[in-house]
């Protein structure tokens, strides 16, 4: 009964389906449909939450349609998954895995490509701060001891990389503070993608860190609803500079302008650095994402505007030197 109940639900979120589907986006309610249904039939759980919250069932297939990612398995875009959200209680949400947000930064523009790696205890790996990717070696075939470290490395279409890195150790703070893991741990529930599927679980959690650079270029409305969803429903995967309980402000705000002055007046990629790294310092602090990312394109301009003026300046003596 509670089965057909569920089904029931799902099926008459088409209405609503159709009318959130985002312009130019070929999705088809009969086919997410199925594939809900499948979800919910293979996780005794999962129908329990449906079945004692059914408007956040439906939601949850109408944000599919709004999002525009697929819940086939097979693609490992999104997820329908039960998760507690502040005074509603567990509830089931859509959850978008660490592929899905990939996706639509590509769609969108922002970036051209992203990778998830793993790093372990015997690899050589070293992170750079001038727009290209990390340093990673290692000799395959041999043992390249524990895990240590996971990084997803992104190209943007100007060319320039960035890199997102963090540790086990900060990758399992944000596993702890799942419901879902804390449900298991109290043997509330028997199963769990932190303990089940860790390694994907680590990545989708890197991949979300980096998700937040990536905002703001091209045409991210997609994404940034995707971020906002997963934010606002509590997946445990806030950015520490975003980690703030909704309805919440911080109690400042970074002043982006100021610290732009100051990256302008900088005549040497040196001393762009060290107003950088300030300004980064106080950006955890006050835990402001938005103005955060502002203040870190203009560092990339700073930069890029210092190294032509010093290649222009490099031609210019050497022609007066040929001379």
């Amino acid at each position: 009964m509670s089965l057909e109940l569920v089904v029931n639900d799902i099926y008459n979120a088409r209405e609503s389906f159709d009318a959130a589907i985002a312009p130019g986006l070929s999705i088809n309610f009969e086919s997410e449909a199925s594939f809900a249904v499948q979800i919910v039939t293979a996780n005794e759980y999962l129908l329990k939450v449906a079945k004692n919250a059914r408007q956040s069932m439906h939601n949850a297939i109408v944000n599919v349609a709004a999002i525009g990612l697929t819940l086939n398995p097979a693609k490992k875009q999104a997820y329908l998954v039960p998760r507690k959200v502040g005074k509603q209680g567990v509830v089931v949400c859509l959850d978008v895995g660490w592929g899905g947000l990939i996706d639509l930064a590509v769609e969108a523009g922002a970036i051209m490509w992203a990778k998830a790696h793993e790093v372990y205890a015997n690899d050589e790996f070293q992170r750079t701060n001038d727009g290209t990717p990390p340093h990673h070696k290692f000799k395959e075939f041999t043992d390249r001891g524990d895990l240590v470290a996971i990084y997803v490395v992104s190209k943007l279409p100007n060319g320039d990389f960035l890199t997102e890195v963090m540790t086990v150790g900060e990758i399992n703070d944000i596993r702890d503070r799942s419901e879902a893991f804390k449900a298991y741990q109290e043997n509330k529930i028997s199963k769990t993608p932190w303990v089940d599927d860790w390694l994907e679980m680590a990545k989708k959690t890197v991949v979300r860190r980096a998700s937040k650079w990536w905002r703001g270029r091209g045409n991210t409305a997609r994404l940034e609803r995707a971020i906002h969803m997963l934010d606002t429903q509590g997946d445990g995967m806030a950015h520490p500079l975003e980690n703030v309980p909704v309805g919440d402000e911080p109690e400042e705000r970074f002043d982006s302008e100021y610290w732009i002055k100051r990256v302008k007046a900088a005549t040497t990629d040196e001393a762009v650095m060290r107003v950088y790294h300030e300004g980064v310092a106080l950006i955890t602090k006050l835990r402001d994402m938005a103005n955060g990312a502002i203040f870190k394109r203009a560092v990339v301009d700073r930069r890029k505007q210092l190294a032509a003026k010093d290649g222009a300046e490099d031609a210019t003596y050497t022609n007066r030197k040929a001379a």
